[in-house]
């Protein structure tokens, strides 16, 4: 963990970014990589801006506003009704856990449209064996639903976004 946080502060130190992206808490569906990537992008966009962390990544810089890549409840249950009127989730048992799924709508906070991206996209999500190996229902998707849940916005949260509050006496401090 440590290794990987001191390589993406010298990253952000030599970038400079305004915003840094990663998954949500839960990496969108519990996959360990995505969660794994969360905890060093949080670690990472807290430690650019301090000196004493990682001294040898560079010059210190702000730290970056964070978004969390997120789904809607809302999109993932509209999701899960398409997959299963295409006989895509037969087998599948989520139980009432299925309800939980995603985030609930109301906390997302901004939305960014990349259908110009969409091809990208789309290839490096299939370029995941674990994914998409032979027998995988996602191999077999008609090519309206990639478009229709994953090139009309991304969704995106807000954390760590820096504020200066004023607490009684003890003057402004960052938070």
């Amino acid at each position: 963990l440590d290794e990987a946080v001191g390589r993406l502060v010298g990253h952000l130190r030599q970038l400079r970014p305004d915003v840094l992206v990663t998954y949500d808490a839960a990496g969108i569906y519990g996959h360990p990589d995505h969660v794994q990537a969360h905890r060093v992008a949080l670690l990472a966009g807290e430690a650019c801006g301090s000196a004493a962390l990682y001294p040898g990544a560079g010059p210190t810089c702000p730290p970056p506003r964070v978004y969390l890549v997120t789904v809607p409840r809302s999109v993932i249950q509209l999701a899960g009704r398409e997959l299963a009127g295409l006989g895509l989730l037969a087998g599948l048992r989520l139980g009432a856990a299925a309800d939980d799924l995603g985030t609930p709508d109301e906390r997302v906070t901004t939305t960014i449209d990349v259908r110009p991206w969409l091809d990208r996209k789309w290839a490096a999500m299939r370029a995941h064996a674990s994914q998409f190996g032979p027998g995988s229902p996602l191999d077999d998707l008609p090519e309206h639903v990639p478009e229709a849940f994953l090139a009309v916005e991304l969704p995106l949260t807000v954390a760590l976004e820096r504020r200066v509050v004023q607490v009684a006496g003890a003057g402004h401090v960052s938070g």
